[in-house]
């Protein structure tokens, strides 16, 4: 299957700052669909004449878990680190969260019609969350 590729614009908070970034997302369906690959890679403008820095740099393994009968998210970022999650299906899309320092981050993603919209939540007691990114892909003809 050929790739697909998203892009957008996104926010995402880097400490008190909000900083907007353009994303692209590729998307390749592998093995026959039982698995994903998802390569993200968000930038935003250098000052000046400076070159564009990368704020976003990741990739994800999304294969499928026949015991479970459902999709495990492994993900992995440019510092380094990384991580498995369990993708819970919602209506029109998944959720997924991880625990972080302080609190717990919560992924939520609305699939169809062409379009990813996905919201980040930082939440320090599991109850009331705050939005940390969001991030609005329309897929490339």
């Amino acid at each position: 299957m050929r790739a697909v590729i998203v892009t957008a614009v996104a926010w995402m908070l880097r400490g008190s700052d909000r900083i907007n970034a353009s994303m692209t997302e590729v998307v390749e369906r592998k093995l026959g669909g039982v698995a994903f690959l998802v390569e993200g890679l968000g930038v935003v403008p250098g000052p000046g004449a400076e070159a564009p820095r990368v704020v976003h740099n990741a990739l994800a393994v999304i294969p499928y878990d026949p015991q479970t009968r459902g999709y495990v998210l492994r993900s992995y970022i440019a510092s380094g680190q990384w991580g498995d999650f369990v993708l819970t299906p919602i209506e029109g899309g998944v959720v997924w969260s991880r625990e972080v320092p302080g609190g717990r981050i919560r992924n939520t993603a609305k699939i169809g019609n062409g379009e990813w919209h996905e919201i980040g939540e930082f939440s320090r007691d599991q109850t009331t969350g705050m939005q940390i990114m969001e991030l609005k892909l329309k897929k490339e003809p």
